[in-house]
């Protein structure tokens, strides 16, 4: 079943404020409904903030997507997202 609403957020080397985010998409009602893309262009070194929030979301039984960025900045980032999203709504954080 396709997901009705795709959350997309364009990530650029983000630690704390990343898992924040995650941890509070976790608590979410409704997560049959949902789906999270990860759009990544952030430095190999935060490679492993981007594996503890999809942890996160996993542990939840949330669908996620992680995406590679093509580096042109948050705009692009959110177009990748769009363009691979096949849910009937999407949000961008």
């Amino acid at each position: 079943m396709k997901p009705l609403i795709s959350i997309v957020l364009p990530i650029r080397n983000e630690e704390d404020n990343l898992i924040m985010v995650c941890r509070s998409i976790s608590q979410q009602s409704y997560k049959d409904l949902f789906e999270v893309m990860l759009i990544d262009d952030s430095d190999p070194q935060y490679k492993r903030h981007i594996v503890k929030c999809i942890d996160i979301l996993n542990k939840e039984g949330i669908k996620v997507k992680w995406l590679r960025g093509s580096g042109a900045g948050v705009g692009d980032a959110m177009l990748i997202g769009l363009k691979a999203s096949e849910a009937d709504y999407v949000f961008f954080l």
